[in-house]
Formats: C-alpha cells, structure tokens, sequence
C-alpha cells in the first residue's frame, strides 16, 4: 500500500475505504465530530434524530483514535457507519463525498476544512455548524487564513455558536450574520447521570464496603495533573481523613502510567479493573463511557485538562449530577460555561494541589455548602437546555418541513 509507513487511521484519512451505506430509506446525515469531547457533545442531537425520524441515516466521521472509540463504543449501533474523516485533499474528500452522497452535513464544534465546504456548497449539500466554538489559538490562525478559511465559514447555511465570545469571532472572520443563530450548547441537553447504571457495580460495592468520609471524582485528567491529586491527598490538612478517589484519564490507555505515577509519590493506588481490597483510596479507572455515571456517586469533582495548558474540558458533566466543580486556571474551551458555574457558586477556580486540599477540606466540615453548591450548578445546567430541539427544527426547515 503506498501509505503503508503511516499509521492505519491516517491511511484512512489520505485515501479512505469505500463507503457502501444501506438503501436510503429516510434522510441521510453525515455528522462530523473532531474527537473524544466533540462525540460526546453530540450525543444528545444523534439521540433526537433517532427519536423523531427511526427510518434516518447517520454517517459519522472523526478524525482521531480517541474519537474512533467513543464513537464506536456509544453510537455503533444508532448510526449506519463510523470512518476516519478525510484529509482535505480533492482525491480524498471526493471519493468520500461520491460514496456517501449525505443530504444535510452537521460539523460539531470544530474542524472546518476549506477543500471540503467548497466541495458540499458545489454539491448544493446544506450544511449546520452546530456548538460552533472558536478559540482564541484558533481565531488567530483562521485570521491569518482569511483568503481560504472565510469563503468556507460562509458555506454553512446556519451557525449555532456556543457562546457570544465565539459568534463575534466568527463575525469577525466573516460569516454572513443571516446565518447566525441563538447562542447555546448540546452539552446542557446530555442525559443526566445514571449512577446505578451495571458498570458501576464495582464502584457501588466499594463505596459501600468502605463508607467514605468523602468520595470524589476526578475527571478527564492529563499526564502530570495528577502530581496536583497527590499533592492534596498528601497535605497534612487531610491526613487522617477517609478519603476515596475516583482518577479517570482522558485517554484510558494511560491509566497503567497514572498508576505508577502514584504510586511512585507514595500513594496507594489501583486499577479499577484489577481491585485487590476493600481499603483501596485511589482508584483508577481503566475503562471508557462511565465517566459521566460516576459523577452521580460522587460529592464533588475536579475537572481536568485545566492544570496543563490544553484549555480544559467539560465542566457541566459533573453540574449535571449535583456535585461542586473545581479547576485549574486553563478552561478556555469551556469559558462561558465555566464562568456561569463560578458566578453562581458552583464552580471553584484553584491554582494547585494545597488549595485543592483546603477546598476539599472545607467540603468536608460543611458538608450543606457543598450541597448548595451542587444544586446550583444542575440548576444552571438544567436552565441552559434546549439547543438540540432548535438544531433539530433547523434541520427540518432545510428539508422544508418534509423531515419532520
């Protein structure tokens, strides 16, 4: 194979398999998400097109490996096929493009590929840009990109910005304010945990056999943010204290390397696949999807990818399920949804590992401020609902009104 000397995903991007979809009996959707936050993101509106329209065709593309096992892992069986999207190249975009022939195209959050927007806005496909987030870093570079990145921006015939930090951005970079919706995020419209779910099963049983003082989860966590966990586990505020932690990597084949990591700092650590007693206190997890669950068994959650700079990830996950959520200073991605968590007492914004350990201390002496606090924040969550509902009417009225 002349691509041989790349990995078998980017093979898939450069010169992608041929797609042979079933007989189209319903409308047909090709749903690009970039990665792992990104699938999830979508998860709510993939669940509504299935409800309103069972006999709908969903092709779904990413772009990276921890895309490809979220999508595989949650939507395998709800969509018609999962691929590698393709490098934005003709030779590529097109093979693709002529095998799937989609009747809508719906970008999530980022990835906008000139040669590819030019290729559907020739094919007279309408396309959404849903949860439409432009970063700061992003903006930058797609500025410095005017010539090919705004032509393909206003290809999109709607545009539902997550916030109006991103949709003046967008403005910025020249998309037609015709196009521009309401501001919102499918992120508030997940369903909420389900802490009883059967994966669980383990983690019940040894919450119930230790009967903590305090359970938390931390969430998302990147190579190097858990010398911040252990730094407040080992702070002499909490000695003495029954502590369990839950740690789930961003990306679980790290998790043997977490627990190494903690191990070699002095803690007592596992895997959550290979438990060997019942006064564990740091678990890892090993396994992928119960991430959101596991918020629902916890008192509070520290939210990841925020210690580092990579901008952060999802703190309405944890809301959802009624727990206080702290970060660190990095939440880019996720400003406005950050902001409205700490404007209303929900969120708590932390720089390290002592003051990790004085928040979880405080937690645990005022166990009703912990509890005020995580209402709060499934209340804002559950008040941000209802962008899906409008991108599914959206939809609709690009088929006029034949869809729904």
């Amino acid at each position: 194979m002349p691509f041989s000397f790349f990995s078998p995903h980017v093979q898939q991007r450069i010169w992608p398999s041929r797609v042979s979809l079933p007989t189209k009996k319903g409308p047909l959707i090709w749903i690009h998400a970039l990665s792992l936050g990104e699938v999830l993101s979508v998860f709510p509106l993939v669940d509504l097109l299935m409800e309103k329209r069972p006999d709908m065709q969903i092709f779904f593309t990413v772009s990276t490996r921890s895309g490809m096992d979220a999508a595989m892992d949650s939507l395998a069986q709800k969509v018609a096929d999962i691929r590698y999207f393709p490098l934005d190249h003709p030779l590529a975009v097109n093979r693709m493009l002529k095998d799937v022939e989609p009747d809508v195209f719906i970008l999530v959050e980022t990835d906008v590929w000139p040669f590819f927007m030019r290729a559907i806005q020739k094919r007279n496909i309408p396309s959404l840009y849903v949860n439409a987030r432009i970063s700061q870093k992003t903006f930058a570079g797609y500025r410095r990109l005017a010539p090919v990145m705004g032509p393909a921006l206003k290809a999109f015939h709607s545009v539902f910005p997550q916030s109006s930090v991103d949709a003046e951005r967008l403005l910025a970079l020249g998309l037609d304010p015709r196009v521009l919706e309401a501001c919102g995020n499918m992120k508030h419209d997940r369903s909420l945990p389900d802490p009883e779910q059967s994966a669980l099963d383990p983690v019940r049983t040894l919450i119930g056999r230790q009967s903590p003082s305090f359970v938390w989860v931390c969430g998302s966590i990147h190579p190097g943010e858990e010398q911040v966990v252990a730094e407040a586990l080992r702070h002499r505020a909490l000695e003495g204290r029954k502590i369990l932690t839950f740690l789930v990597p961003r990306h679980p084949d790290k998790a043997v390397q977490f627990c190494e990591s903690l191990q070699s700092m002095g803690l007592d650590a596992c895997l959550l696949s290979s438990l060997p007693k019942d006064n564990q206190r740091i678990v890892v997890v090993d396994c992928m999807g119960i991430l959101k669950d596991l918020y629902g068994l916890g008192q509070a959650a520290l939210v990841g990818g925020s210690f580092l700079p990579l901008r952060g990830h999802n703190p309405l996950e944890p809301a959802m399920a009624g727990i206080p959520v702290v970060m660190g200073p990095g939440t880019e991605d996720f400003h406005e949804s950050w902001q409205g968590l700490c404007e209303i007492g929900a969120g708590f914004p932390l720089k390290d590992g002592a003051s990790l350990a004085a928040r979880i201390l405080f937690w645990m002496d005022h166990p009703e401020e912990r509890t005020r606090a995580g209402l709060a924040g499934k209340s804002f969550v559950m008040r941000g609902r209802g962008t899906t509902l409008r991108i599914f009417q959206r939809i609709c009225s690009l088929s006029g009104g034949s869809w729904c």
